[in-house]
């Protein structure tokens, strides 16, 4: 499974259609080199399973490689980035929330990191997620106030800003830098293992309010509706959570080099 992939069998794990061997490959050519890390991503928001946890574990435990025609073993990858900010929490409306999310994210990441020493025994291959600004939610449903359980398992986390009701940055500057840092320093999350995410697009919204009335004000009412963003934005089908078509209003940096800059 990757960011974008999905399925409703756990035994059967789908790469995103839009990516393949060559073009990874040739990714991990150019990035290698210049000391940038590739990781294998598993997870995300669009099209994510209604039970991740089940299909991530029968990932590592069964060892099920993804239906592809290339085998991510011969990628040569970094290691795996695991992209799931809501456990315990609602997020997509078609994901089922379960009290025990963290507990069993806690059990995906022993026997993850266990599979990656077992499978690569003198390497380190990397493990990493994206976070949102607070703790994963526990049993209560609340924030936790201690997640240094996880912190062995994890090379680094990533805190990301998410989707939210009103406009905002894509990243957690400046206004939820402090939040988002402190959010994890408190319930004891070691800062070498912390990392403020910054997504390299830009994402479209619409406010539903004149935002020059008050310029320094980043969080604005926006409108449900989301634009169409650059000229690779499509008006992509969503079947799995039945929410019909809609655009992702993204901004691939390409793009905004070359019509924004």
């Amino acid at each position: 499974m990757d960011k974008r992939g999905h399925t409703s069998d756990p035994t059967t794990i789908t790469i995103d259609k839009y990516y393949d061997g060559a073009r990874i490959r040739k990714l991990r050519q150019l990035a290698s080199p210049k000391g940038v890390k590739t990781l294998f991503s598993l997870g995300g928001w669009t099209d994510l399973p209604k039970k991740f946890i089940n299909i991530a574990l029968v990932f590592v435990r069964k060892n099920t490689k993804p239906d592809y025609n290339e085998n991510p073993d011969g990628w040569d990858l970094d290691g795996i980035g695991i992209n799931w900010e809501y456990p315990g929490r609602s997020a997509a409306i078609c994901n089922n929330v379960d009290k025990n999310d963290s507990a069993n994210y806690l059990i995906l990441l022993e026997e993850l990191r266990a599979a990656l020493v077992a499978e690569f025994p003198k390497e380190h291959p990397l493990l990493s997620a994206a976070v949102r600004v607070q703790p994963f939610d526990g049993v209560d449903g609340k924030p936790m106030a201690d997640v240094s359980t996880y912190a062995p398992y994890f090379d680094y986390i990533n805190v990301m800003c998410s989707w939210s009701a009103t406009t905002r940055p894509n990243a957690p500057f400046d206004y939820d830098t402090t939040k988002g840092g402190d959010a994890y320093s408190f319930p004891k999350w070691p800062a070498n293992k912390l990392v403020m995410g910054m997504p390299i697009y830009g994402c479209l919204l619409t406010a539903t309010v004149d935002m020059n009335a008050n310029p320094d004000n980043m969080y604005a009412a926006k409108d449900s509706v989301t634009p169409k963003g650059d000229l690779y934005d499509t008006n992509e089908l969503n079947s799995f959570c039945n929410k019909g078509t809609f655009y992702s209003g993204i901004w691939k940096w390409q793009s905004i080099r070359s019509d924004i800059l």
